[in-house]
Protein backbone atom coordinates (compact mmCIF):
# COMPACT_ATOMS: atom_id res chain seq x y z
CA UNK A 1 0.00 0.00 0.00
CA UNK A 2 1.09 3.47 -0.43
CA UNK A 3 2.11 5.41 2.58
CA UNK A 4 -0.80 7.45 4.21
CA UNK A 5 -1.01 11.27 3.70
CA UNK A 6 -1.95 13.64 6.22
CA UNK A 7 -5.43 14.33 4.42
CA UNK A 8 -7.72 13.02 7.01
CA UNK A 9 -10.10 11.87 4.05
CA UNK A 10 -6.98 10.30 2.23
CA UNK A 11 -5.93 7.99 5.20
CA UNK A 12 -9.47 7.12 6.10
CA UNK A 13 -9.71 5.74 2.60
CA UNK A 14 -6.28 3.86 2.78
CA UNK A 15 -6.97 2.24 5.99
CA UNK A 16 -10.13 0.90 4.13
CA UNK A 17 -8.63 -0.23 1.45
CA UNK A 18 -5.84 -2.16 3.87
CA UNK A 19 -8.47 -4.29 5.69
CA UNK A 20 -9.87 -5.12 2.12
CA UNK A 21 -6.57 -5.69 1.28
CA UNK A 22 -6.07 -7.89 4.39
CA UNK A 23 -9.18 -9.72 4.12
CA UNK A 24 -7.85 -13.20 3.59
CA UNK A 25 -5.38 -12.76 6.44
CA UNK A 26 -8.34 -11.76 8.60
CA UNK A 27 -10.55 -14.54 7.67
CA UNK A 28 -7.74 -17.03 8.48
CA UNK A 29 -7.19 -14.99 12.07
CA UNK A 30 -10.73 -15.17 12.71
CA UNK A 31 -11.32 -18.54 11.81
CA UNK A 32 -7.64 -19.86 13.64
CA UNK A 33 -9.62 -18.03 16.73
CA UNK A 34 -12.52 -20.02 16.84
CA UNK A 35 -10.91 -22.71 15.73
CA UNK A 36 -9.03 -22.79 19.17
CA UNK A 37 -12.12 -22.14 21.22
CA UNK A 38 -12.94 -25.83 22.21
CA UNK A 39 -16.97 -24.52 22.82
CA UNK A 40 -17.35 -23.44 19.53
CA UNK A 41 -15.58 -26.49 17.99
CA UNK A 42 -17.78 -29.00 19.96
CA UNK A 43 -20.56 -28.09 18.10
CA UNK A 44 -19.24 -27.03 14.81
CA UNK A 45 -19.55 -29.30 11.80
CA UNK A 46 -19.68 -26.61 8.90
CA UNK A 47 -16.52 -26.11 6.80
CA UNK A 48 -14.40 -22.86 6.99
CA UNK A 49 -15.89 -21.50 3.89
CA UNK A 50 -19.12 -21.75 4.91
CA UNK A 51 -18.26 -20.55 8.11
CA UNK A 52 -16.72 -16.97 6.46
CA UNK A 53 -19.25 -17.16 3.98
CA UNK A 54 -20.56 -13.84 5.27
CA UNK A 55 -17.18 -12.25 6.28
CA UNK A 56 -16.51 -10.57 2.99
CA UNK A 57 -20.02 -8.62 3.58
CA UNK A 58 -19.76 -7.87 6.40
CA UNK A 59 -16.19 -6.25 5.51
CA UNK A 60 -17.87 -4.75 2.88
CA UNK A 61 -20.43 -2.85 5.22
CA UNK A 62 -17.87 -1.71 7.81
CA UNK A 63 -15.66 0.08 4.90
CA UNK A 64 -18.54 1.75 3.01
CA UNK A 65 -19.77 3.26 6.48
CA UNK A 66 -16.15 4.43 7.35
CA UNK A 67 -15.78 6.13 4.11
CA UNK A 68 -19.02 7.83 4.34
CA UNK A 69 -20.67 5.36 2.12
CA UNK A 70 -24.06 3.71 2.96
CA UNK A 71 -24.85 0.33 2.27
CA UNK A 72 -27.73 -1.73 1.64
CA UNK A 73 -30.40 -2.22 4.18
CA UNK A 74 -31.16 -6.12 3.10
CA UNK A 75 -27.28 -6.67 3.61
CA UNK A 76 -27.62 -6.35 6.95
CA UNK A 77 -30.57 -8.57 7.22
CA UNK A 78 -28.93 -10.89 4.77
CA UNK A 79 -25.60 -11.00 7.27
CA UNK A 80 -28.04 -11.20 10.75
CA UNK A 81 -30.15 -14.08 9.18
CA UNK A 82 -26.61 -15.95 8.44
CA UNK A 83 -26.35 -15.62 12.58
CA UNK A 84 -29.65 -16.87 13.21
CA UNK A 85 -29.73 -20.35 11.05
CA UNK A 86 -26.74 -21.17 13.19
CA UNK A 87 -28.67 -20.73 16.16
CA UNK A 88 -31.92 -22.87 14.35
CA UNK A 89 -29.92 -25.41 13.97
CA UNK A 90 -29.47 -26.13 17.36
CA UNK A 91 -25.91 -23.88 17.39
CA UNK A 92 -25.24 -22.63 21.31
CA UNK A 93 -26.47 -18.63 20.98
CA UNK A 94 -23.37 -17.85 23.43
CA UNK A 95 -21.01 -19.22 20.42
CA UNK A 96 -22.72 -17.50 18.12
CA UNK A 97 -22.01 -14.12 19.72
CA UNK A 98 -18.37 -15.77 20.34
CA UNK A 99 -17.63 -15.42 16.80
CA UNK A 100 -19.34 -12.55 16.07
CA UNK A 101 -16.96 -11.22 18.94
CA UNK A 102 -13.98 -12.66 17.40
CA UNK A 103 -14.67 -10.66 14.06
CA UNK A 104 -14.68 -7.83 15.97
CA UNK A 105 -11.41 -8.44 17.63
CA UNK A 106 -9.81 -9.47 14.23
CA UNK A 107 -10.76 -6.08 12.96
CA UNK A 108 -9.56 -4.52 15.98
CA UNK A 109 -6.24 -5.94 15.58
CA UNK A 110 -5.75 -5.22 11.64
CA UNK A 111 -6.68 -1.73 12.73
CA UNK A 112 -3.80 -1.42 15.39
CA UNK A 113 -1.56 -2.80 13.05
CA UNK A 114 -1.80 -0.67 10.41
CA UNK A 115 -1.69 2.61 12.87
CA UNK A 116 1.70 1.25 14.00
CA UNK A 117 2.78 0.76 10.70
CA UNK A 118 2.26 4.11 9.48
CA UNK A 119 2.45 6.06 13.02
CA UNK A 120 1.47 9.46 11.32
CA UNK A 121 -2.06 8.20 10.76
CA UNK A 122 -4.10 11.24 12.44
CA UNK A 123 -5.84 9.87 15.72
CA UNK A 124 -9.29 10.74 14.31
CA UNK A 125 -8.72 8.39 11.91
CA UNK A 126 -8.96 5.17 14.19
CA UNK A 127 -11.80 6.70 16.32
CA UNK A 128 -13.84 7.19 13.05
CA UNK A 129 -13.21 3.48 12.74
CA UNK A 130 -13.25 2.38 15.98
CA UNK A 131 -17.40 4.52 16.29
CA UNK A 132 -18.47 2.71 13.25
CA UNK A 133 -17.15 -0.75 14.54
CA UNK A 134 -19.39 -0.33 17.42
CA UNK A 135 -21.97 1.02 15.28
CA UNK A 136 -21.89 -2.54 13.20
CA UNK A 137 -21.84 -4.45 16.07
CA UNK A 138 -24.70 -2.74 17.09
CA UNK A 139 -26.46 -2.90 14.07
CA UNK A 140 -26.31 -6.77 13.71
CA UNK A 141 -27.27 -7.38 16.92
CA UNK A 142 -30.12 -5.02 17.04
CA UNK A 143 -31.38 -7.06 13.61
CA UNK A 144 -30.61 -10.47 15.39
CA UNK A 145 -32.92 -9.16 18.19
CA UNK A 146 -35.44 -8.02 15.78
CA UNK A 147 -35.29 -12.11 13.81
CA UNK A 148 -35.06 -13.97 17.23
CA UNK A 149 -38.19 -12.06 18.36
CA UNK A 150 -39.79 -13.40 15.29
CA UNK A 151 -39.57 -16.85 15.98
CA UNK A 152 -40.43 -16.71 19.43
CA UNK A 153 -43.94 -18.53 18.40
CA UNK A 154 -41.77 -21.23 17.58
CA UNK A 155 -39.64 -21.63 20.79
CA UNK A 156 -40.75 -22.16 24.20
CA UNK A 157 -41.23 -20.11 26.85
CA UNK A 158 -37.65 -21.13 29.27
CA UNK A 159 -35.99 -21.10 25.60
CA UNK A 160 -37.17 -17.36 25.28
CA UNK A 161 -36.48 -16.32 28.50
CA UNK A 162 -33.10 -17.88 28.11
CA UNK A 163 -32.82 -15.98 24.73
CA UNK A 164 -33.67 -12.35 26.50
CA UNK A 165 -31.31 -12.79 29.11
CA UNK A 166 -28.69 -13.05 26.62
CA UNK A 167 -30.18 -10.27 24.47
CA UNK A 168 -29.80 -8.03 27.65
CA UNK A 169 -26.22 -9.15 28.07
CA UNK A 170 -25.57 -8.49 24.97
CA UNK A 171 -27.34 -5.25 24.81
CA UNK A 172 -25.94 -3.90 27.96
CA UNK A 173 -22.12 -4.63 26.62
CA UNK A 174 -22.85 -2.89 23.40
CA UNK A 175 -23.63 0.12 25.32
CA UNK A 176 -20.59 0.05 27.60
CA UNK A 177 -18.80 -0.02 24.65
CA UNK A 178 -19.69 3.08 22.96
CA UNK A 179 -19.93 4.72 26.31
CA UNK A 180 -16.27 4.30 26.54
CA UNK A 181 -15.17 5.19 22.82
CA UNK A 182 -17.48 8.42 23.36
CA UNK A 183 -16.11 9.47 26.88
CA UNK A 184 -12.04 9.03 25.85
CA UNK A 185 -13.43 10.85 22.10
CA UNK A 186 -15.09 13.91 23.96
CA UNK A 187 -11.27 13.91 25.94
CA UNK A 188 -9.16 13.83 22.96
CA UNK A 189 -11.36 16.95 21.19
CA UNK A 190 -10.55 18.96 24.52
CA UNK A 191 -7.00 18.04 24.01
CA UNK A 192 -6.94 19.06 20.19
CA UNK A 193 -8.58 22.09 20.82
CA UNK A 194 -5.79 23.00 23.45
CA UNK A 195 -3.40 22.05 21.13
CA UNK A 196 -4.87 24.00 18.21
CA UNK A 197 -5.69 27.26 19.97
CA UNK A 198 -2.20 27.22 21.56
CA UNK A 199 -0.55 26.75 17.96
CA UNK A 200 -2.30 29.35 16.29
CA UNK A 201 -1.44 31.90 19.29
CA UNK A 202 2.70 30.73 18.76
CA UNK A 203 2.25 31.79 15.21
CA UNK A 204 1.66 35.56 16.29
CA UNK A 205 4.05 37.78 18.08
CA UNK A 206 4.57 36.51 21.77
CA UNK A 207 7.10 37.95 24.57
CA UNK A 208 10.01 35.18 25.16
CA UNK A 209 7.43 33.84 28.25
CA UNK A 210 4.92 33.80 26.67
CA UNK A 211 6.05 31.54 24.10
CA UNK A 212 7.78 29.54 26.26
CA UNK A 213 4.62 28.93 28.35
CA UNK A 214 2.59 27.82 25.12
CA UNK A 215 5.05 25.36 23.99
CA UNK A 216 4.74 23.69 27.68
CA UNK A 217 1.21 23.63 27.41
CA UNK A 218 1.47 21.97 23.60
CA UNK A 219 4.44 19.41 25.05
CA UNK A 220 1.71 18.43 27.69
CA UNK A 221 -1.37 18.79 26.20
CA UNK A 222 0.33 16.65 23.26
CA UNK A 223 1.30 13.76 25.61
CA UNK A 224 -1.96 13.44 27.45
CA UNK A 225 -3.77 12.90 24.19
CA UNK A 226 -1.26 10.38 23.46
CA UNK A 227 -1.99 8.59 26.56
CA UNK A 228 -5.82 9.26 25.88
CA UNK A 229 -4.97 7.25 22.41
CA UNK A 230 -3.02 5.05 23.84
CA UNK A 231 -6.23 4.09 26.12
CA UNK A 232 -8.41 3.72 23.44
CA UNK A 233 -6.39 1.19 21.75
CA UNK A 234 -5.84 -0.57 24.93
CA UNK A 235 -9.47 -0.91 25.45
CA UNK A 236 -10.43 -2.29 22.18
CA UNK A 237 -7.89 -4.98 22.71
CA UNK A 238 -9.39 -5.97 26.33
CA UNK A 239 -12.53 -6.42 24.25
Amino acid sequence: MATPTNDRNAQLRQLADYLVYRQETIINQWWARCSQNEDIQACSSISKEDFTDQFPLLLSMFTQSVTGESYESGHLKIASQYWVKRWQYSYPLANVLTKLDYFYDSLDLEIQQFVEHYPQTEPGVSIQFYKQLFRLSKAVNNDITIQFDQLQQATSNEQIQKLQTEINSLHQSTRQRVGLLQHTVHDLRSQFGIISTATTLLQGPLADDERAKFRDMVTRTSKTANLLFSKLLADGEEE
